[in-house]
């Protein structure tokens, strides 16, 4: 099983900012509390997880270092899985770009959504295919996007510290 998991909130969730793969804001203290939170109430679901992947970014490290406090799990960081950089978007406010997943917009200066969409299933399907085991991807609400809409997936946003399944199989059934 594939389990996904967005980091914790940041100040730039919290303001509506743009921040993305240039930009390493680390989490506020809503976001170290949600993280600490599942912690707490999920202990079964992380004894059951046998791998975590994580983005290399401040907010996903520190996400998973709380969510994970207690238990020993390898953790392999994949420069891969590091949010869409947003160029010259970046620290702009969400509703000031319009909605650049749904209208496939490129921010100037940064990676084209079709960069970002491959870069993102190359990166999952690595995750998935690196243990037949119960793995975790700790990364971004934007990696979130583009597999739920490329593989159909009912729910297209993601909250902080919110996990969900992916499936395999429309993972691998996902062309680019």
């Amino acid at each position: 099983m594939l389990f996904f998991i967005r980091h914790g909130q940041t100040d730039a969730n919290l303001n509506r900012l743009n921040a993305g793969g240039e930009w390493d804001v680390p989490l506020n203290e809503t976001g170290m509390a949600q993280a600490r939170a599942f912690n707490e109430t999920q202990q079964e679901f992380i004894e059951q997880v046998d791998t975590v992947f994580v983005s290399p970014m401040t907010r996903a490290q520190q996400t998973a270092e709380l969510i994970l406090k207690g238990h020993s799990k390898p953790v392999e960081v994949v420069e891969g899985l590091r949010e869409w950089n947003l160029g010259e978007w970046s620290g702009t406010r969400w509703d000031e770009v319009g909605d650049y997943f749904t209208d496939r917009l490129n921010p100037p200066g940064g990676e084209t959504m079709d960069a970002f969409e491959k870069r993102t299933i190359d990166n999952l399907k690595y995750a998935a295919g690196q243990h037949a085991g119960r793995v975790l991807v700790v990364a971004h609400g934007g990696l979130w996007y583009v597999y739920a809409a490329l593989a159909k997936h009912k729910k297209l946003l993601i909250d902080n510290c919110q996990s969900e399944e992916i499936c395999r199989l429309k993972l691998n059934e996902v062309v680019l």
